[in-house]
């Protein structure tokens, strides 16, 4: 982190140094910035490096081919000709 006086001399740093720059403020808190760095140090979602197996279930798999679309009927609706007019 660099610190700088003020917000306007924070923005003109900001633009060419590679490290984050903060304004010097007088009610500076140490701790909340180390407490937001960790909690954007986190990941979005927790993940290990390696998986110890293949994420497939198939039976889970199995199961979807299985089951009819549920929307099936109201197509075969849709596109069958009914001999009366609407009512």
């Amino acid at each position: 982190f660099l610190f700088a006086p003020d917000e306007a001399q924070a923005a003109r740093l900001d633009e060419r140094a590679e490290d984050d720059v903060l304004a010097s403020v007088g009610d500076f808190d140490l701790l909340d910035l180390i407490e937001d760095e960790l909690l954007l140090a986190l990941p979005l979602a927790p993940c290990h490096d390696r998986c110890p197996q293949p994420v497939r279930n198939a039976g889970f798999d199995a199961g979807i081919a299985d089951k009819p679309h549920p929307f099936a009927a109201l197509a075969a609706l849709k596109n069958t000709k009914r001999g009366t007019d609407n009512l």
